[in-house]
């Protein structure tokens, strides 16, 4: 018996129509689950030379052990190679379709292939069918997943592509529900190039446990301390976004504040709250039915489409934010791009002849909407867009890419590079280009915005706990502060493997990660509660082992994609100036990130991490001692371990 897993790998080839199923067991000694079997998965089976629209590339959704237990984690992990970035692509949502893939008996499905017609997977429990999805092609995502339902069964779960996702387009999201969604890296559109309209489950197995008892009485033990907890109740009072607005100062009264903000949505439109499986946090926002049809938005769906693209309608941003749940398309990247845009306009580096007629002004609904449904139909100028920023900035030219605000070709947001040199770190060396990988942020000026949070009382006992555990983290008190260098290549490094952690147990990082300990659900909780899953004695250092394991691989699958220290890089308009600008606090707001500087915090970095200084490339040392022979093997076959030619390195391993 495998206790807390689904037991099951289900490998499904679209071209063949073959369905064939392997034991989790294969690699969950070693990757653990989700994120880290997912990456394993796709290393070993998605060389450098496999496009990632190309049938051959492998789509991979994965849920951890933590999955579908009473305990906040109903993540499900979607990896590909990115067609976006063109490095690895991997990105998660929760809800309670991860929850329903572990109750049908399932940790991980693999796809490959391409089906000649659009399809839909069916899962009921052990029975699985390939499903002809014709009748559903073309219909956003609320709509499939109303049809489908009505087809197979009320309560199965549906995971699926819009329209984005149909025509390719390379951030396309995979939704499900109403707004939960895998959101960057373009794993829609991997799921579109295979005719994958959706992927819909239903279970009715139980989760097994080596020590229920024990298991239980922590999960009930977590969930009266979240319940409690001042930042959790903040979640529950205001959301999400409502939090982060409070962080950012616009929950001041509404005559103190200069423009509209997305939390005016909450005054117009009171929501209800929503979340995920078994989460007492409930930090989405559930919009009604007058709202522009309603739906569910949190987090970057809120702000995107204000202040990215200058935009003061509010009833235009709500607009913006539901139409991507139903289109499938990153909100992100997809205002970033329009932003992009309107600084082109403005400085006259494109016309209205670039952009079919339109005039890309700021705030300009033509311009917001009519440009976000051009991407998503890949519509004249919106085909070039549909590609992404950099392939955009291609075509565009006359310096276009100089002004993107992208990482590794991902649209990422300037404040936080700007404001803070941990942020800016773990964007520079990161999976992805962004921070949702390493949550290294809320670090740097944490202490100044605790009285925005929290009473007296509480804010000077979290800042007591937030400065000892940084010390402990980091050897230094300089970490927590913006201006200094000291512990900040830590501080990424602990935070990279925090999150990683939480992504292969399918934990939520919204309330799990970062904040130095002052919310309950951290990794001490975790490991107890896999202990007691598994009956498997697993202490806080072994689960940061396995991340540390994890980020190797995942180093390297990029590394055999041509990433290197010389692509560890932010674009120079983020680089040694002062943010300057609404968005930050107090030393925040004066610090400077200055290019020498970002460079030794790299070089710290590779060292922590046992990378080659001048390469940025794991060590065969590192990757041996951290379980990947198998890996130095092959990069050295391939001649990327550093310092070594292929042919040496085909002399040693002969050797």
């Amino acid at each position: 018996m495998t206790y807390m897993y689904g037991g099951t790998i289900l490998l499904v080839n679209l071209s063949e129509g073959k369905i064939s199923k392997e034991p989790t067991t294969s690699y969950s000694s070693a990757f653990l689950g989700g994120r880290g079997i997912n990456t394993k998965i796709l290393y070993d089976g998605v060389p450098p030379e496999i496009e990632p629209l190309d049938p051959a590339s492998l789509l991979i959704f994965g849920v951890g052990p933590l999955c579908g237990t009473p305990v906040p984690s109903s993540r499900t992990e979607v990896t590909a190679k990115s067609p976006e970035i063109g490095f690895l692509g991997s990105s998660n949502f929760g809800g309670y379709f991860g929850p329903e893939l572990k109750f049908a008996g399932y940790d991980h499905i693999v796809i490959s292939g391409k089906a000649d017609k659009p399809v839909y997977l069916w899962i009921d429990n052990e029975r699985v069918e390939i499903r002809d999805a014709s009748h559903i092609w073309g219909k956003d995502t609320y709509e499939t997943q109303a049809i489908i339902r009505s087809q197979v069964d009320p309560e199965a779960r549906v995971a699926c592509i819009g329209q984005a996702g149909e025509n390719l387009v390379r951030f396309a999201t995979v939704q499900s529900e109403l707004g939960h969604a895998a959101g960057r890296t373009g794993m829609g559109a991997v799921m579109g190039s295979k005719n994958l309209k959706a992927i819909v489950v239903r279970g009715t197995k139980e989760i097994t446990f080596a020590n229920p008892e024990r298991y239980l009485s922590l999960a009930e033990e977590l969930e009266q301390e979240l319940k409690n907890h001042p930042g959790i109740q903040l979640y529950q009072k205001y959301g999400l976004y409502g939090l982060q607005s409070t962080m950012s100062e616009v929950l001041k009264p509404r005559e103190q504040r200069k423009s509209a903000h997305p939390h005016d949505l909450d005054l117009k439109y009171p929501p209800k709250r929503a979340g995920c499986f078994s989460c007492p946090a409930q930090c989405m926002n559930l919009y009604p039915a007058e709202a522009k049809g309603g739906g569910v938005i949190s987090c970057e769906l809120h702000a995107e489409p204000f202040g990215t693209v200058g935009n003061t309608d509010l009833d235009l941003g709500l607009e913006c934010s539901l139409w991507a749940q139903r289109y499938g398309v990153d909100s992100v990247t997809s205002m970033m791009i329009i932003g992009w845009l309107m600084e082109l306009y403005e400085k006259g580096v494109i016309t209205t002849k670039d952009t079919d007629g339109i005039p890309m002004e700021w705030g300009s609904p033509q311009a917001i909407m009519g440009m976000f449904r051009k991407i998503v139909h890949r519509e004249g100028f919106g085909d070039v867009l549909a590609d992404g920023i950099l392939l955009a900035a291609e075509r565009i030219g006359r310096g276009a890419k100089d002004h993107a605000n992208q990482v590794k070709g991902l649209p990422t947001n300037y404040l936080f590079a700007a404001a803070s040199k941990t942020a800016a770190l773990g964007m520079g060396v990161g999976t992805r280009g962004d921070l949702m990988k390493s949550s290294a942020f809320g670090y740097e000026g944490a202490l100044e915005l605790l009285p925005l949070l929290y009473d007296e009382k509480t804010a000077a006992e979290y800042a007591a706990i937030i400065q000892q555990s940084g010390k402990e983290i980091t050897g230094t008190e300089k970490a927590l502060n913006p201006k200094e260098c000291e512990g900040k290549a830590e501080l990424v490094v602990f935070s990279e493997d925090e999150t990683t952690i939480c992504d292969c147990l399918s934990a939520c990082k919204t309330i799990g990660v970062g904040w130095f300990g002052i919310r309950p659900y951290n990794t001490e909780y975790r490991a107890a509660l896999l202990s007691a899953g598994t009956g498997v004695e697993t202490s806080v250092d072994t689960l940061f082992q396995f991340a540390r394991r994890i980020r190797n691989l995942e180093r390297a699958y990029n590394v055999r994609l041509g990433m290197t220290r010389d692509t560890d890089i932010l674009p120079e308009k983020f680089m040694d100036k002062p943010i300057g600008r609404r968005g930050s606090t107090g030393a925040s707001r004066d610090a400077v990130l200055e290019s020498s500087t970002f460079e030794e915090l790299k070089s710290k970095y590779y060292e922590l991490r046992g990378w080659d200084i001048a390469t940025g490339i794991p060590t065969r040392e590192t990757l041996e001692q951290t379980g990947l022979k198998d890996v130095a093997r092959d990069l050295g076959k391939r001649g990327k371990l550093p310092g070594k030619s292929a042919e040496g390195a085909k002399q040693k391993e002969e050797r």
